[in-house]
């Protein structure tokens, strides 16, 4: 916790999108713990059309305000871009927030000018991983690495998530300006296995539980590979599809294409896409293995969480990803994009139990070491508070 302070403190968190995903849950762990210490505490997000608001729907009833940003949106559109750096402007100018706490890329570039255009706020911006490692054109690559620099340039402090988004941040000369503080997660309730799988079960009725289950946890959206991961399932052999299905949680833009190519792949029985499903983390010991097929990730509390529920995960080489797992002692990972090795690596799990028991301990072990919730939160005030004019 940071040093006493005189009066109330006014935050200002501020993220591109109101869905849910590791940045917000995030953003929902550091609203909590401000509040809690007594400080006064806004959360500002754009409209999601076609989803749940469900960063809206956590912070119901906690004493925390929400205000929604109708022009904040993920896509690059410059017109809209400037209504809704306008229209941030006007919130920070009404609140007159101490600190404005900026999550996701978008948010950063547009909170970023508002803030710095009000003048009297000290500006942060974590960085959930560089949208530049997204799957781009090189002409693309390079705007949105300038953009970046531009929200660092702007920025009073960078928190980066992970080493690799601190060796790859866009800073040139402003180096000075970063900070690491790796995402944790704290211990959370979980269903017993048979529980868990019984109210899986209830979400579709061609789910097996006599199957070996495999499960993802992800944003339906390019940057999380659940392509990949339906490629990879059907160059398996056919006997060894006969005997697992692979369930994924999590909603998004993609659900329509992806429901299309399992269908197409003759994978209907054997791929789930199971939708939102509230707490989904609650439901980690329903899986004999987890897997996440990410091509760009920040460092993933999704793959902390598994880790807290002593799953054995298959992951990708992407983001914060080999912090958390060293291959073969805590999981194993593969390089992004490659249906052939992701589905080599599933194989070598499923057919060998010591193997994931021993990944799944040894994940374990590193979550609860090295990604810790509470010293998240506390690095992350110290961070927000330091220099600050209250």
């Amino acid at each position: 916790m940071t040093e006493s302070k005189t009066r109330q403190r006014k935050y200002l968190l501020v993220i591109t999108k109101g869905n849910w995903g590791g940045a917000q849950a995030y953003l929902v762990a550091e609203a909590l713990y401000l509040h809690g210490r007594g400080d006064q505490v806004w959360v500002a997000s754009g409209e999601t059309p076609g989803a749940r608001g469900i960063l809206m729907e956590r912070l119901a009833g906690t004493g925390i305000n929400f205000v929604t940003l109708k022009y904040m949106q993920r896509d690059i559109q410059l017109s809209n871009d400037i209504r809704a750096v306008a229209e941030l402007y006007g919130v920070i100018r009404h609140l007159s927030p101490d600190v404005v706490h900026l999550n996701s890329t978008k948010a950063g570039l547009v909170g970023s000018i508002a803030a710095r255009l009000y003048g009297r706020t000290r500006i942060v911006f974590t960085a959930h991983g560089w949208a530049h490692r997204e799957t781009r054109s090189g002409l693309a690559k390079y705007l949105i690495k300038i953009l970046s620099w531009v929200t660092i340039a702007l920025s009073d402090r960078v928190i980066a998530v992970s080493n690799l988004d601190y060796d790859d941040a866009p800073v040139m000369v402003r180096r000075h300006k970063l900070a690491i503080v790796h995402n944790g997660v704290g211990e959370f309730s979980l269903y017993e296995r048979e529980r868990a799988r019984d109210l899986l079960s209830n979400l579709n009725k061609h789910l097996d539980k006599s199957k070996f289950w495999i499960l993802a946890i992800a944003e339906l959206h390019p940057n999380k590979g659940i392509d990949v991961l339906i490629t990879a399932i059907a160059q398996m052999p056919i006997e060894a599809r006969a005997g697992i299905q692979v369930l994924v949680m999590g909603d998004g833009e993609c659900r329509n294409e992806l429901a299309r190519q399992a269908e197409t792949a003759g994978l209907g029985l054997t791929i789930f896409l199971l939708g939102f499903v509230e707490q989904a983390r609650s439901f980690l010991l329903a899986a004999d293995l987890f897997v996440l097929p990410s091509r760009k990730e920040g460092l993933p509390l999704a793959l902390i969480e598994a880790g807290l529920a002593q799953n054995p995960v298959v992951a990708t080489n992407t983001g914060g990803v080999p912090e958390i797992i060293s291959s073969g002692e805590a999981g194993l990972i593969v390089p992004p994009g490659d249906p052939k090795a992701l589905s080599r690596a599933l194989l070598d799990m499923i057919t060998d139990k010591p193997r994931r028991l021993r990944s799944g301990a040894r994940l374990r072990r590193v979550a609860l070491g090295k990604f810790r919730e509470d010293v998240m939160l506390d690095r992350t005030a110290a961070i927000l508070d330091a220099h600050a004019t209250y």
